[in-house]
């Protein structure tokens, strides 16, 4: 919101890149990391192979978990995408004089 408030307009891929330079290298650096040292257990079967690309692609929630701790980063990255689609849709349908609508739909969505 405060590049909103001082450009007018937010830069969703400027913000996704900024997003992905804080998290993803450490992310694949643990995954890399993870299945160099377990190969045996993580490339054994088609099942453990799926995990492992739900895993790459932060959709391991649907796919089935290798490392229970990360399920919260896929929601965190759903949140986000959910959030600038959101965002986008209503900086460019606004119109002036219907916040109390604008308020009401945003309130109803999150």
């Amino acid at each position: 919101m405060t590049e909103y408030y001082k450009t007018g307009s937010i830069n969703f891929v400027r913000f996704f890149v900024r997003r992905a330079l804080k998290i993803y290298p450490l992310y694949y650096l643990f995954i890399l990391i993870s299945v160099y040292k377990n190969k045996e257990l993580y490339l054994s079967s088609l099942q453990h192979q799926i995990q492992l690309l739900g895993q790459i692609f932060h959709v391991q929630n649907y796919t089935g978990v290798l490392w229970y701790h990360t399920w919260s980063l896929a929601a965190e990255e759903h949140f986000y995408i959910g959030m600038c689609l959101i965002l986008f849709v209503l900086l460019h349908f606004y119109k002036p004089g219907k916040a109390k609508t604008l308020t009401w739909l945003f309130l109803s969505i999150i």
